[in-house]
């Protein structure tokens, strides 16, 4: 899974790594270079790289420059805490690479730069900000002591939403069905994206991949925008962006994203996203997405 000359890649024995095919050469302690060949099951519906894969492959290209220059010590707790994503052309059956380069390393706070390429053109910019551990093994990523519980709230029905609720739509893409989301509308643009928990998920750590997070909370913000005017399979849609702040990862638990479309005008929807673990409640992750729409005009 790796080649390169800095040693294995923070992200090496991550098991969503290799979910989605994807291979990490780190250079250095200041860059990483991600290669992800074309496959079908990292497509959207129409063959263009969903965008769940994208933000994805940002943040395991991110964590892999940002760790390449921390101790062992401070590797194990270190986490994604702020995200953003800007799409710029789809990929459409062809292969990307993700290249990854730290703009500033602090005493805690590795700020890094990603751009995402095919041959052809360039597909997406993220911008990280990764937060290094303690030192402390026993206190990392998805320890109970920096857990948060989300306030009990009408709309915050994660935890009771029996699974039948859940669609899997046969027309969704081939990325979502295999990761197994499924998505419940509550109300017109207000929408719940379940990820199942597998094994396929956990980061090197054991937690829930921060990758896979980001793929759902894509998700949940496209379910949410379709609800407004309802889901149309002639329709096409993109992610525009994306922006996300990490709190404590969660382990060996279903994964829920809640989406409420807060504006809309003209076929772009910004919805709010709030990430939880479905039996705990606790917090993972929070942000926006800012997703388009485009409808067949009529009698087309």
């Amino acid at each position: 899974m790796h080649t390169g000359s800095s040693g294995p890649s923070p992200a090496d024995d991550a098991r969503f790594l290799g979910t989605l095919g994807a291979r990490v050469r780190v250079d250095g302690t200041a860059r990483a270079r991600l290669e992800l060949p074309y496959r079908d099951e990292n497509a959207n519906r129409n063959g263009a790289l969903h965008g769940g894969v994208v933000a994805a492959i940002i943040d395991v290209a991110a964590a892999a420059a940002a760790d390449a220059g921390l101790s062992p010590a401070r590797v194990a707790g270190a986490s994604t805490i702020d995200f953003t994503v800007h799409y710029l052309a789809p990929a459409v059956r062809e292969a990307v690479t993700a290249d990854a380069a730290v703009l500033r390393r602090g005493r805690d706070i590795t700020f890094v730069e990603v751009a995402v390429a095919s041959a052809a053109r360039p597909i997406a910019r993220g911008l990280i900000a990764r937060r290094a551990g303690n030192g402390d093994p026993a206190r990392g990523n998805g320890s109970a002591g920096s857990a948060v519980t989300l306030p009990s709230r009408p709309s915050a029905r994660f935890a009771t939403l029996p699974d039948d609720a859940f669609a899997r739509r046969r027309t969704g893409s081939p990325f979502t069905r295999r990761l197994g989301v499924a998505s419940a509308q509550l109300e017109r643009g207000h929408a719940l994206s379940l990820l199942p928990f597998d094994d396929a998920l956990r980061a090197a750590d054991g937690t829930v991949h921060e990758g896979a997070i980001a793929a759902l909370v894509d998700c949940a913000g496209g379910a949410a925008a379709w609800s407004i005017d309802g889901f149309d399979p002639a329709g096409r849609a993109a992610t525009i962006g994306m922006h996300l702040c990490f709190d404590v990862g969660t382990r060996d638990e279903d994964v829920v994203a809640e989406a409420e479309t807060s504006w809309s005008s003209d076929g772009v929807y910004v919805s709010a996203v709030t990430v939880a673990g479905r039996r705990s409640g606790r917090a993972i992750a929070a942000g926006t997405v800012t997703y388009r729409i485009v409808r067949p005009a009529r009698g087309a």
